[in-house]
């Protein structure tokens, strides 16, 4: 059952053709960083670099280095990639300097987008027999949007003696293909006197396009057609066969040390941290040689707010030459004085018995304890919603289990930005409760929120929920927009995803496995605004917080009457229901830990509340 309170549109009313209804992903618009998710474009040039020129975005930056590119219009990340050769990548989409889409996608034409175009390079004391080629590592795809057949990857030589761009290599789009393809290498050689130059320069472009308003749903018209290129390298004495690299390098950062999130709050794992801790932690390298090396891992946890670290997590494995390796750990326990949240800060470290490059042998991430539970890793390669005729009035839930009850105060919601915002249209917020693996009744929730695109929104409840075990959040749709909820492909938890627009629920079918970037808030039980009368100094309860009885003390008018006695949580739900009269102990081993609302209405007719909270 649903209760009325949250539903606008009956079944009744939904005809056939919402057989065409289904869920949907499409490509996501990325966010960038924490200001306010713009990219920023470097306008002025350094000094012409020499060789060996080398970039393999390993860095923490979300901005491509400026002391080796000219522009900052692709998104530096360690998320984009799948098996990337080294720690981070450079992802190309249809996103502008700003952070906005290009102006000449508004059609279905294919035209340039993201560029990324190398400071000059002095090649003038250089010769042909000097062997030069350019190489780097592609790949189409990956965790975000495929390019299509016709969009293509080009790389463009630029000699001050041409005075313009010539495209000197390009790969298509894919076909359809289901499964993102590995990273591959490309070597082009610097083989015409004309590009021997003081100031020559590369650049990659995105060549992409983008459906027309009539022929998608409206607010789907989103960000797509992904690139990411690794390990840039442009050096002299190299040939077609030059492929293999004095190199190990970390792949990607440590994930989540939970065993279900990537976040939970502090004092949830304080008292579970044996249900919610992972048994193992896993740290990815590739080796680029040819021949099997001895490497050693160095983990270090820091506690950020405190300033301590454990010590060091340290194993040694052979891996073979060009191949993937993991280093498999023991999770940690870990440990903070901090009563609220906690930061920590993991920092992996490679070492080898032979020279290789630095910059991609340290990887720092951090595991966060906040507020609020997240599957998701706060980056959405896709987005999710339904999609088809007739929507209106279908829900989408999402599962959570939480590790002790708490009271649920928001909803943090991340939606991507569509073309024109499109998606910037209204829902309602709903909380259900389980039954079975599957939402039951409505619990809570909020109507008519406004989607605010390029980010994460918080919505607060209309009431405070104290959450049982398992429950659900998600939406109603109002309309048949595409909501575009932020989807995380690096954080596999579709199977807690459900949506309902037939009047059943169906668990979700999306192929690509992910995590929707929605959060359940939680506040501090003695500081939730519950909402009272304002008549709330008439009654006091003592002691408050109490465990196992507490009286209730009316002011002196009504020191001498009586009345009826009524406990609810915040949902709602009746715990005690009794006659009462000043001062009486009123027992509380019926009622869970929580907060509670108590109300008690006087032979006179006066009614009299009060905030009650009940302690483990």
């Amino acid at each position: 059952m649903i209760r009325k309170g949250f539903v606008l549109f009956a079944f009744a009313f939904l005809v056939p053709t919402l057989l065409l209804a289904q869920e949907f992903l499409t490509p996501s618009t990325v966010y960038y960083g924490k200001s306010g998710g713009t990219k920023k474009s470097l306008k002025s040039a350094v000094s012409a670099v020499g060789l060996p020129f080398f970039d393999d975005f390993s860095y923490r930056s979300s901005y491509p280095d400026p002391e080796l590119w000219f522009d900052r219009k692709v998104y530096v990340n360690t998320h984009y990639g799948i098996k990337p050769v080294s720690l981070g990548v450079a992802t190309f989409d249809m996103l502008d300097e700003n952070g906005q889409f290009y102006p000449q996608l508004t059609n279905a034409f294919y035209s340039g987008a993201d560029t990324l175009t190398s400071q000059p390079i002095d090649l003038s004391g250089y010769s042909l027999s000097d062997s030069l080629y350019l190489s780097f590592y592609y790949q189409a795809g990956g965790y975000g949007d495929f390019p299509e057949e016709k969009d293509s990857l080009k790389v463009e030589f630029f000699s001050s003696r041409l005075g313009k761009w010539q495209t000197v290599w390009s790969v298509p789009g894919l076909k359809g293909d289901t499964v993102a393809p590995p990273f591959k290498i490309a070597l082009i050689p610097i083989k015409q006197l004309v590009w021997i130059d003081s100031i020559f320069q590369f650049r990659f472009v995105n060549i992409v396009s983008v459906p027309t308003a009539g022929s998608s749903t409206k607010g789907s018209r989103a960000n797509g057609d992904i690139w990411n290129i690794d390990y840039v390298l442009l050096n002299k004495n190299r040939s077609y066969t030059d492929t293999a690299f004095n190199d190990i390098a970390i792949v990607e950062p440590l994930g989540s040390f939970l065993k279900n999130y990537r976040s939970i709050p502090w004092r949830h794992y304080q008292n579970k941290f044996y249900q919610a801790i992972r048994d193992k932690i896993n740290l990815s390298i590739f080796n680029l040689n040819n021949f099997s090396t001895s490497v050693e891992d160095k983990i270090v946890v820091t506690d950020v707010f405190e300033g301590v670290s454990d010590e060091p997590i340290s194993t040694a494995i052979d891996i073979p030459g060009r191949s993937y390796s993991t280093f498999e750990e023991d999770c940690p326990i870990l440990k903070s004085d901090r009563n609220d949240s906690a930061l920590f800060r993991i920092t992996a470290a490679i070492t080898t018995n032979r020279y290789d490059r630095k910059g991609n042998d340290t990887a720092v991430s951090y595991q966060f304890f906040k507020n609020y539970y997240a599957y998701d890793d706060g980056t959405a390669e896709f987005g999710y919603g339904l999609k088809g005729s007739n929507i209106a009035g279908g829900w989408v839930a999402y599962r959570f289990g939480v590790y002790q009850q708490d009271t649920l105060i928001a909803v943090d919601m991340f939606f991507n930005r569509s073309i024109n915002d499109e998606n910037e249209v209204y829902f309602n917020l709903c909380v259900w409760d389980d039954r079975g693996g599957f939402p039951n009744d409505s619990i809570g929730g909020k109507l008519t929120c406004k989607v605010q695109p390029g980010g994460f929104v918080r919505y607060y409840l209309q009431n405070p929920i104290l959450t049982p075990p398992t429950f659900y959040v998600g939406w109603q749709q109002i309309d048949e927009t595409y909501l575009n909820v932020g989807y995380d492909r690096n954080s596999p938890n579709n199977q807690n995803i459900l949506y309902n627009i037939d009047g059943s629920w169906t668990p979700s079918s999306i192929r690509q496995k992910g995590a929707l970037m929605i959060r359940p808030v939680f506040g501090k039980r003695s500081d939730v605004g519950v909402v009272l009368p304002k008549n709330l100094l008439l009654l006091t309860c003592y002691p408050n917080p109490a465990r196992e009885w507490t009286r209730f003390v009316f002011s002196a008018e009504h020191a001498h009457a009586e009345g009826w006695l009524s406990v609810y949580d915040l949902t709602g739900k009746l715990y005690i229901s009794q006659q009462v009269y000043s001062g009486k102990y009123i027992s509380l081993s019926q009622i869970p830990e929580g907060v509670y609302v108590a109300k008690i209405r006087l032979t006179t007719g006066q009614v009299l509340y009060c905030k009650l909270i009940r302690t483990p």
